[in-house]
């Protein structure tokens, strides 16, 4: 159980640190895949703790991303 735990808030960390570095880098492409993977990260966490408030909060934050993403490579690909 201790070593579930553990393993699992390294999960939430790592998702953690991608969405900040999210917020920092530049590049869209990179920012938008890091904040997917912090997204499943922090998702997965969410289900193990079987919070149902961060588990809908986080499903909504990766579909808005996801549909973020797409959007933006349908634009890229019309302009070239």
């Amino acid at each position: 159980m201790a070593i579930d735990l553990i393993n699992f808030k390294t999960v939430g960390v790592l998702g953690l640190l991608c969405i900040c570095a999210a917020m920092i880098v530049r590049h869209r492409t990179t920012r938008d895949i890091l904040g997917m993977f912090g997204g499943v990260c922090l998702l997965i966490y969410s289900l193990y703790l079987k919070d149902l408030i961060f588990i809908i909060l986080q499903s909504v934050y990766i579909i808005v991303i996801v549909i973020d993403f797409i959007n933006k490579k349908l634009v890229q690909g019309t302009n070239d």
